[in-house]
């Protein structure tokens, strides 16, 4: 886009000067006209300019063609409201749609590829601790791993969201991680899992940026991130897409459509895992996760859960509105209480009380 300064491309008026330097009050009407004009055109090209869509920071992605496949969730239908399923005391609101933290209308963001195609993540492979199972939060004890987690088990329900802040984490040197995400365990089989989150990941994007990802499990195996069957759908945002720091909290979400579990970044799909990853079988929900997760290679974690900051203590990275879960009437249906709570070494990292709730803690050095 052609940029003009008015102080030498607006009618050129610093020619039209006197040998003191002032403008000259001989100029004409029309020359005055079009000088006003122009910089009239200068500071509209400015402001279209500070404006301007941009291309998300993506790591790892190619352009292809789109699927005939990729079609948008249908529309939420107008039913009645049930609690059905769900504890004792549950309340229910209607879902349509999900609040989101939209980012402000100068970060708008541009098409990744050409029109007609979708940046598809390509797979990647690093550490990932698997989610809890069953009625036992299993990576509590994976050597390596350590979480600060909440979780409810609810039945054959279709998703799950949370509200999740980005803070900028320090790694401790050599392979590890630090992320924080959601994840849905299978009805019928708690090895069929799916997460999404961010994650600070040197081995997995060769920086410490904290950036989007998606991950799933087929009966207890782990694939990949970010590919593996993942199918994107959204042109402009993609999993290795670099998240914003700058404050605030931001949707994450899960949910199932036509048996294709859904991926949601800030009120955007970004594509869906199709049943067919699991055969079928996983399309209804057995437990619903929210947790930070450190992995480090070493005896004692270096690596800061969230910004560092102990979840019990004012200040902490935050994961809000956890227990709104997706019913299968595709209700949202808010919780009254999470319940259970997982820390590996709470002298390390823990977690708040609170059903909206901060997590993190520096580890141990």
């Amino acid at each position: 886009m052609m940029s003009l300064d008015p102080k030498t491309s607006a009618g050129h008026y610093h020619t039209h000067t006197d040998p003191t330097g002032c403008f000259s009050t001989t100029m004409s009407a029309s020359g005055r006209a079009r000088r006003t004009g122009v910089i009239a055109l200068a500071a509209l090209l400015t402001l279209t300019s500070s404006a301007a869509a941009r291309k998300a920071d993506v790591r790892g992605y190619r352009c292809q063609v789109a699927a005939a496949a990729q079609r948008p969730d249908p529309p939420l239908p107008k039913t009645p409201r049930s609690t059905e399923g769900l504890p004792e005391g549950a309340t229910v609101t209607s879902l349509s749609p999900l609040p989101a933290r939209q980012e402000p209308p100068s970060e708008r963001l541009e098409p990744l590829c050409p029109r007609g195609e979708v940046p598809q993540p390509i797979d990647r492979r690093s550490e990932k601790g698997m989610p809890g199972r069953g009625n036992r939060h299993r990576p509590v004890t994976q050597t390596g791993y350590w979480y600060a987690a909440k979780r409810q088990r609810v039945l054959r329900h279709r998703g799950s969201y949370a509200f999740l802040s980005h803070p900028s984490p320090v790694l401790q040197d050599g392979i590890g991680h630090s992320l924080a995400e959601i994840a849905i365990t299978g009805f019928r089989n708690d090895g069929d899992i799916v997460e999404v989150g961010w994650t600070a990941d040197r081995h997995l994007y060769g920086d410490a940026v904290p950036r989007l990802f998606v991950f799933h499990w087929i009966n207890g195996v782990d694939q990949c991130y970010n590919g593996c069957g993942y199918v994107q759908t959204s042109t402009t945002m993609a999993p290795g897409m670099a998240v914003p720091t700058t404050g605030g909290t931001f949707e994450y979400r899960l949910q199932v459509s036509r048996g294709n579990w859904s991926v949601y970044y800030n009120g955007e799909r970004l594509g869906y895992f199709p049943a067919s990853r699991w055969g079928g079988r996983f399309t209804r929900s057995g437990m619903h996760q929210w947790f930070g997760e450190v992995y480090a290679a070493t005896p004692t974690p270096c690596t800061d859960m969230g910004n560092a900051i102990f979840g019990s203590s004012p200040g902490a990275a935050r994961i809000d509105n956890t227990v709104n879960i997706i019913n299968r009437y595709r209700m949202r249906t808010s919780k009254p209480r999470v319940t259970s709570a997982d820390v590996s070494n709470a002298a390390w990292y823990n977690v708040s009380p609170r059903r909206s709730f901060g997590y993190g803690g520096p580890g141990g050095c």
